[in-house]
């Protein structure tokens, strides 16, 4: 096993105390999610620009076929980040 050293900020360090948060655990599970591998091949910053141009220029011109969602779909999301805001603060 390695050891890695750490420097916070007093005032980071404080506020994660604060809020409980387990700094050995998080640190942990997010470099696990970095070399976690989704299944999808790298792309370049060029290609993923010119997707992104693509599709802009698709929906613009009105070639994209888009689906209308209704206002509960918006409210799900909008309590879902409130909760996920809350948990943070």
């Amino acid at each position: 096993m390695q050891t890695i050293q750490l420097q916070l900020d007093d005032s980071l360090y404080k506020r994660l105390i604060k809020n409980n948060i387990d700094i050995q655990e998080e640190a942990y599970r997010h470099l696990e999610e970095c070399i976690e591998d989704d299944g999808y091949p790298a792309i370049s910053f060029e290609e993923a620009k010119t997707r992104v141009t693509e599709q802009v220029e698709a929906y613009r011109s009105g070639k994209m076929k888009t689906v209308a969602l209704d206002k509960t779909f918006w409210d799900d999301i909008e309590n879902g980040l409130m909760q996920r805001h809350q948990k943070t603060v």
